[in-house]
């Protein structure tokens, strides 16, 4: 193995965490600059929306006092028109150039239009426009018109047209009939020079930044896309941003940047009439200030790690000479005294913790002579020790053996007497023929048990889980195993929810007689199968009638009944309360289920469905119980408790079995 000198450790040691804190102070730094810039970025788009904001603000002023010079003349001349179309004058087929005339309209710049019901203009001064069809462009002109038509007479705000690129000022007013919108139209080549002294403003901003584009002020007019935006799918953000009334962001990745589009918006008042949607002020810039930043502080990092190195490197390499020369004379007497050399000793030099450490080696090496001497005789003695010691762990080891033997006799023997009181197969298979039982028991002996008993007229079974499993589950199922019998052999009874009551009964009675408060009990789901009348036993025919009526009761346990070729499993809901002490005890009840040939029912214990396993080591489920038993309906009874068994193996695979396993099965 390569040594290291205490030079390289030194260096090792001491550079690394410099270079690390050198790096989170750049990194820390990075982030506080990027937090910064980005705050900053956000002020100044704020500052210039404000700055756009105020421009408009301006130029509406200026429109609006320009406005002013046109509204009392398009009145005058539109009631004018209104007074000659009601003196029987069709307007659809008036000439409205000798009108113009006449009223001193110049049609070069001043244009009159007659729009009806429908909003096709059927007659103008400006006949590129005749026949235009206002509905067909939207319903934004569909309800400026409309509204327009309600009032006497309405002006709206200067806006440019689509295809000349003009501004004009707008005006309403409906003939005396409604059967016409007269529309005036004046060109304003004022208007003109402050939208375009506006707009020019507004482009201008970006030349005071350097990571800035390009700022627009989108507009739009109702039924139309926004002026000077080709891209379609920026025209509908655009819109999205003038719907919703929120700023947004579009970023772009580039090879060397990121850009990024800011849609903010403009915040106006409209008029209800106005052709006028509103404004959009779109800004284009990029991320080139942040990857300065980024490049400077990979730089700055560069030449600090650089310079802290170099003086670190001098300063470590110096001081390390005056600490390597003593701790070099120790290493090669300590190289001697393992060669066996005990007489070896070394020469303190100076007077600093090197000085100690070789006092104490030599006081170490004293102490390890003397012991060296004693060592053999301790060995003999501690070799005694452990021969001894052997000898008793393997006395005791025989003695834990023969205990474990008695322990598991008795277990075993114990597992006998469960098995006892459990029915015999050929008595459970000949009172019910088409039926199974599988029981697992997750210990050599069970807290489950299943039960059966004949009467003159019916035969009751159940399948019961008690407190606990192994050992402690046994002697509790003994008791509980022994009161179902009292119930119905002593008791006479036979309606399953009085015996579980009885039962219960019992069970509280056997375990108040201990002097600790005992809480054991049992869940359990027990049925009651009608017979034919006859003797008990084998000289009677046990083979189930159908239709049946059978009863059931349970104990925290449900019963399930698939009938036959049904996709569904009907689940009778138990009571939700155990056989034993419980605070809020109230009687079983005793449910009544008609059977036809062919339905199947199903009792079962916990331990099927909590099993743990699968792939993620979770629990079965009753849901997927269920969903099994489905599957298995087209197999015999015999069949189904063999696939029961095995898709509960798989499912467990490498896992322990937690709980006693108990699912009976019968057909009718």
């Amino acid at each position: 193995m390569k040594r290291k000198t205490i030079s390289r450790q030194l260096i090792t040691n001491i550079i690394i965490p410099v270079v690390l804190v050198l790096l989170a102070y750049s990194y820390l730094n990075y982030r506080y600059n990027k937090s910064e810039l980005q705050k900053l970025n956000t002020e100044r788009l704020s500052q210039i929306q404000q700055e756009v904001q105020n421009l408009i603000t301006v130029y509406d002023y200026g429109m609006r006092m320009n406005e002013i010079h046109y509204e009392a003349r398009m009145e005058k001349v539109s009631r004018q028109l209104v007074e000659i179309f009601a003196d029987s004058l069709d307007p659809k087929k008036a000439d409205l150039f000798t009108l113009c005339y006449n009223l001193e309209l110049d049609t070069s710049k001043e244009s009159v239009y007659i729009i009806d019901t429908n909003g096709v203009i059927v007659n103008t001064t400006f006949l590129p426009d005749l026949h235009l069809d206002f509905y067909a462009r939207g319903e934004g002109y569909r309800n400026t018109l409309k509204k327009s038509g309600a009032n006497d007479f309405v002006t709206d705000r200067f806006s440019e047209e689509q295809v000349t690129g003009r501004i004009r000022k707008w005006s309403f007013i409906p003939t005396k009939d409604s059967l016409y919108l007269i529309e005036l139209g004046f060109l304003s080549a004022e208007a003109r020079q402050l939208k375009d002294m506006m707009l020019e403003t507004v482009n201008k901003i970006a030349d005071k930044h350097n990571d800035i584009d390009q700022v627009y002020l989108a507009m739009q007019v109702k039924g139309e896309t926004f002026e000077g935006i080709p891209d379609t799918t920026l025209q509908n953000e655009l819109e999205e941003v003038l719907q919703s009334k929120k700023n947004k962001r579009l970023l772009t990745e580039t090879d060397s940047m990121t850009v990024y589009e800011d849609l903010m918006s403009i915040d106006i008042v409209l008029d209800e009439t106005t052709m006028f949607s509103g404004m959009v002020l779109y800004i284009k810039s990029n991320d080139s200030q942040e990857r300065n930043l980024i490049s400077q502080s990979v730089k700055r990092f560069v030449w600090m790690v650089l310079l802290a190195l170099i003086i670190l490197i001098i300063i470590i390499v110096l001081r390390a000479r005056s600490l390597t020369r003593p701790i070099v004379n120790l290493t090669k007497k300590a190289e001697s005294i393992t060669t066996g050399n005990l007489h070896e000793r070394i020469q303190p030099e100076g007077n600093n913790e090197i000085t100690q450490l070789s006092e104490s080696f030599n006081h170490m090496i004293e102490q390890l002579q003397e012991s060296y001497e004693t060592l053999e005789q301790k060995v003999v003695d501690r070799t005694a020790e452990v021969v001894e010691q052997k000898n008793i762990a393997e006395h005791q080891k025989h003695l834990v053996e023969e205990k474990n033997k008695e322990i598991l006799d008795s277990i075993n023997y114990a597992k006998r007497i469960q098995k006892a009181i459990l029915p015999q197969d050929k008595l459970f298979n000949a009172a019910l023929p088409d039926s199974f039982v599988l029981y697992k028991p997750k210990d050599i002996v069970a807290g489950d048990f299943y039960w059966m008993e004949e009467t003159k007229n019916q035969i009751l079974f159940a399948a019961a889980d008690c407190t606990g499993h192994g050992v402690p589950g046994a002697l509790v199922s003994v008791v509980c195993h022994n009161a179902l019998n009292r119930a119905v052999r002593e008791y006479g009874l036979t309606d399953p929810g009085k015996i579980l009551d009885k039962t219960r009964e019992i069970v509280i009675a056997e375990f108040e007689k201990s002097d600790d408060d005992v809480k054991d009990g049992m869940d359990i789901s027990l049925v009651a199968i009608p017979t034919p009348t006859g003797s008990v036993g084998a000289g009677r025919d046990l083979r189930l009638q159908s239709p049946l009526q059978i009863q059931w009761a349970g104990a925290n346990n449900p019963l399930w009944v698939v009938k036959k070729d049904s996709t569904i499993i009907l689940e009778i809901k138990p009571d939700k309360q155990p056989i034993g002490k419980y605070a809020e005890a109230k009687p079983f009840t005793t449910h009544e289920i008609d059977l036809e040939k062919g339905d199947t029912f199903y009792i079962f214990t916990d331990g099927f469905a909590d099993q743990f396993g699968g792939d993620r080591g979770k629990k079965f489920k009753a849901s997927s119980m269920k969903e099994l038993i489905l599957t298995i309906q087209n197999l015999s009874m015999s069949e189904q408790k063999e696939r029961l068994n095995e898709s509960f193996e798989v499912w467990r695979g490498t896992l322990e079995q937690i709980d006693d396993v108990s699912v009976i099965g019968v057909r009718i």
